[in-house]
């Protein structure tokens, strides 16, 4: 019991100091990584100047990072016919080591309507400029563009966040081997849970953005040169589609009559009722016309004795 009331406040200070040395050491790296190598802005002063020729040198010898920079590029062109560019575009798709993320294919519905064909590819960032080039061989190029973001930041400053964290972990693992009371290692157990979720979604995002950075977009849209000419097609196919046509039209005409027929059966009583109601007004009112000529036709009865 002595055990356990000594080492509980010992626990719960080295969780507090862990926890704060973490998210402390976290900023600092951030901040560091995002700042510049001066400590102030202006004029360089006599140490600076002096050590000016030692940095340079280690600068020098410092190997460049290259940029991690997503890339998407959109590219929009008419081409002589959609379906023999779609094959190629395949064909360059799989020599290119890419993949077809999207295909919309949109065919012409009249003579003046042009037949567009929306792709969207998945390339290699390092092959993105072949891959461009040999699509804008298909046809003519109408409007072509790269869009790049600068990812490098955001990933330096995810992974010194994702190496501190799991340095804690390790050192929260190592505090539950320690011996201490149920509530102690519970806590312990806690931090390490809530620890590892902020692992596994800080990896989530390293991962997405190494994805999005080895793997370049292409929004690709061709469009045939000329509308599709109807007229120019043999009679015997105009006969064929027109007949086709015909009989969508009445397939769905029938279908739509049985639709209307089974909520007239589904509304039957609700009719029979409006009817019901409709014939006893009648009656009532045809009623009310006899009762009201009655009169008049006594009277022209005993006006005729009379005479």
């Amino acid at each position: 019991m002595n055990l356990s009331n000594r080492l509980s406040p010992k626990i719960s200070v080295l969780l507090s100091g862990l926890v704060g040395g973490v998210l402390l050491f976290g900023c600092a790296a951030g901040s560091h990584l995002s700042s510049s190598p001066m400590s102030e802005r202006g004029a360089p002063t006599a140490e600076s100047a002096s050590g000016s020729a030692s940095d340079a040198k280690v600068a020098a010898e410092v190997p460049k990072v290259r940029p991690q920079l997503i890339k998407n590029a959109s590219l929009e062109m008419t081409v002589a016919s959609v379906e023999n560019a779609q094959k190629t575009v395949s064909t360059i798709v799989q020599t290119q080591q890419g993949d077809v993320l999207e295909l919309q294919d949109q065919t012409p519905q009249t003579e003046r309507d042009h037949h567009t064909l929306s792709m969207q590819l998945r390339i290699p960032q390092e092959r993105l400029d072949a891959a461009l080039d040999a699509l804008a061989a298909l046809g003519t190029v109408q409007e072509r563009s790269i869009t790049a973001e600068d990812v490098s930041t955001q990933l330096i400053d995810l992974s010194a966040r994702l190496r501190n964290l799991r340095k804690t972990e390790q050192t929260l693992l190592g505090i539950m081997e320690r011996s201490g009371s149920v509530g102690d290692v519970l806590k312990v157990a806690q931090e390490v849970s809530r620890t590892r979720e902020q692992i596994e979604q800080i990896a989530a995002q390293v991962s997405h953005l190494n994805n999005q950075v080895a793997y370049s977009t292409i929004t690709l849209q061709l469009v045939e040169a000329t509308a599709t000419n109807r007229s120019g097609q043999p009679l015997g196919l105009q006969f064929g589609e027109t007949w086709k046509r015909a009989t969508t039209s009445v397939s769905s005409l029938t279908v739509s009559l049985l639709k209307l027929g089974l909520w007239l059966i589904a509304y039957t009583p609700y009719l029979l009722i409006l009817v019901g109601i409709g014939v006893l007004l009648y009656r009532r009112k045809h009623r009310q016309m006899a009762i009201s000529t009655q009169p008049t036709l006594s009277d022209a009865g005993n006006s005729s004795s009379e005479k």
